[in-house]
């Protein structure tokens, strides 16, 4: 998960390579949809799982109304503690 630091809007997505990842999103290569959304990213937070499945399964759960409720809660000490 990353955070845009210009505007705290939170990115999530799954992926083999974290590191070619974030490269991939900061610079806009591979034509992904948030190319669109420039912005000083910052890597937030990392789940690792053992098959493809998994993950992607914890993707799709994020990403819901329900999930997106998760990663506020996680890491409320950093985003109470972070000026907005």
């Amino acid at each position: 998960m990353i955070e845009n630091q210009d505007d705290h809007s939170l990115y999530i997505s799954f992926s083999a390579n974290v590191d070619r990842r974030i490269v991939e999103h900061i610079s806009k290569i591979g034509g992904y949809y948030t190319k669109k959304k420039f912005g000083n990213w910052k890597l937030l937070y990392v789940e690792g799982y053992i098959n493809r499945f998994d993950a992607l399964k914890r993707e799709k759960y994020l990403k819901s109304g329900s999930g997106r409720k998760y990663p506020r809660k996680q890491l409320s000490n950093y985003f109470n503690n972070t000026p907005r």
